[in-house]
This record gives structure tokens, C-alpha cells and sequence, in this order.
């Protein structure tokens, strides 16, 4: 390597990760592939970006991942993102690659709130977490399943982390058109999430737009409050050391769906904080994906 290349590690939707040289005139040379002997024996399925309007007229933009192996009529999932102010992307997702290897398709959808759609984009659902935010979710599955008949729609499926688990649990509290969901580290009760979340005191404020003594908008804005409307079998999972959304908040909507005689487990991550599914025990990263895809199998 000269004074005119860089040294560069990279990835794309199909390839995990490779080294390679990048010179200043665009030439790429790669060097290293430290997947390569998994890769000749595994076909990776590559997201297809796609785009649909909102019914208020905003364009949403998403990627749909097939089966790797589809049959006649196939399993989707919808996978909400965290955040909220995050966003899928063109980058490799290990975790999505594995469910399209068992059988699953999987929307990854960029709702309003998502970042990198300008400012006014990722503002739009702030102060007002389950409305439009939840509205583009639906659209798209909807959207999905319309150009797509490959798509079984008695099989829809559901999940989702952090923003994406307090997603998923007010999915499931608002349609009973999925078949089963996976609520993983979600935010349930905004009320007792305000005082034990070591987010911080300013994230009600700046993300609900209230504090946390306005308790008739909290308890508003919290699938807790319409736990009892629940009829979608639903696993709720949970790092015992999650600092972030305090395992209280599964435990609070498990024990109401439990009450309400409602197919509920609940799974529990010990030494694991809140990016169990990233930076986890190897042991258990591997564990929560095969809980999530033997929950959706069973229902």
C-alpha cells in the first residue's frame, strides 16, 4: 500500500464484513474476507428498497427481505427499529439474514420519526409516540402485502426492540392482525419509566413534550393502558440489567396479559443490559434469536 490508498474494512447487505484497499481514484481492491469459506455455503438474501405514500401523502421508504428459500405463501415479519430517531439502512443485518434462512420475509420500514429524512421528519412523532408512527407501520405492511401474494397474511408476525419493543407492545394493545409478536426491552408504562430509566429526566420532556407529573398523558401515550384489549400471543424479553427500560416495564404488560388470560411469556436475559442483542453473552444473543423464530413457529 502506497501514499495513495487507504486501508478500509467495509460491508453491504450481502457481505458481512472484508478488508480491502481504496485508492484516491475510486479503485477498490479487496484483500480479506474472513467470512469466506461460511459465504460459498450460504446465500445471503439482499434487502429491496421500496417506497409507498403514507395515507396522508408522505412517502415512506422501506426494504423487504425474502425468504432465502421461499415456498408458495411465506411468514413476513415486521420489524420495528429503535430509536425512534434511527434508521434502516444500506448495511448488513446479521440478525435478519438469519430469520430469511428459516423461512421468514422481513419489512424493515423508516416511519416518520426515522432519522435521516430531514429534521421535520425525524420530528413528526414527537409528542405524539402510537399515532402516524404507527399508522406508516400498518400502511406498509399493508403495502407489502398487496404487491406481494408470496406473502401469507394469516401469517404476520411482529417485533421489535427498545422504541421498536414499546412499538411492538402498542401494536399488539391497538390490531389483532398479527399471528404472534416478539416485544424485546420495550417501554410499556411511560409513568414508571419517567423515574427509573437512566436515560434521564429530559427525555419525557423533549420526546413526549410533557413531564412526568402530567401522569393522564403518560398513561395515554403507554400500551399498559390498553393491555387489557390484547388478543395477540405475545413474548415480551428482557435484560435483567437493563438500566435503559428497567425490566419492570416487561414485567408490568407480561403480568397484565397473564391476567387477561392472554398467550404471554416472558424471557428473561440475566448480566444483560440493554444492547443484549448486539454487545449480549454470545450464549444468549444466539438464544434470543432462536426464542424469537420458535415463537413465531409455534403461533
Amino acid at each position: 500500500m502506497d501514499k495513495d490508498q487507504l486501508l478500509i474494512t467495509y460491508s453491504t447487505t450481502t457481505r458481512p464484513v472484508a478488508l480491502a484497499t481504496l485508492s484516491f481514484t475510486g479503485k477498490q481492491t479487496d484483500l480479506y474476507n474472513p467470512n469466506k469459506s461460511f459465504d460459498k455455503s450460504h446465500n445471503y438474501v439482499k434487502p429491496q428498497r421500496f417506497t409507498y405514500h403514507a395515507s396522508d401523502g408522505l412517502p415512506i421508504e422501506g426494504w423487504l427481505m425474502e425468504p432465502a428459500t421461499p415456498k408458495e405463501k411465506n411468514p413476513l415479519v415486521l420489524y420495528v427499529h429503535g430509536g425512534p430517531h434511527f434508521a434502516y439502512a444500506e448495511n448488513f443485518f446479521f440478525e435478519m439474514q438469519v430469520h430469511a434462512a428459516n423461512g421468514y420475509g422481513l419489512v424493515l420500514l423508516n416511519p416518520r420519526g426515522s432519522k435521516t429524512y430531514s429534521q421535520k421528519f425525524c420530528q413528526e412523532n414527537v409528542g405524539k409516540y402510537g399515532e402516524k408512527d404507527f399508522t406508516d407501520l400498518m400502511e406498509g405492511m399493508d403495502n407489502v402485502l398487496k404487491n406481494h401474494p408470496e406473502f401469507d397474511a394469516q401469517r404476520q408476525y411482529c417485533a421489535g426492540g427498545s422504541y421498536g419493543g414499546f412499538m411492538t407492545t402498542w401494536v399488539v394493545s391497538h390490531t389483532n392482525r398479527f399471528a404472534a409478536a416478539v416485544a424485546q426491552r420495550p417501554v410499556t408504562d411511560w409513568i414508571s419509566f419517567s423515574g427509573t430509566s437512566d436515560i434521564g429526566f429530559m427525555f419525557t420532556p423533549q420526546e413526549l413534550l410533557t413531564d412526568r407529573y402530567d401522569v393522564k398523558k403518560l398513561w395515554k401515550l403507554s400500551p399498559m393502558a390498553y393491555a387489557n384489549k390484547v388478543k395477540t400471543p405475545t413474548l415480551i424479553m428482557q435484560g435483567e440489567w437493563d438500566t435503559r427500560t428497567p425490566i419492570g416495564q416487561g414485567e408490568e404488560f407480561f403480568s397484565a396479559l397473564v391476567e387477561n388470560g392472554v398467550d404471554a411469556q416472558m424471557a428473561r436475559y440475566p448480566q444483560s443490559w440493554h444492547d443484549v442483542s448486539r454487545e449480549g453473552l454470545p450464549n444468549l444473543r444466539i438464544e434470543r434469536i432462536k426464542e424469537t423464530r420458535s415463537w413465531w413457529d409455534k403461533h
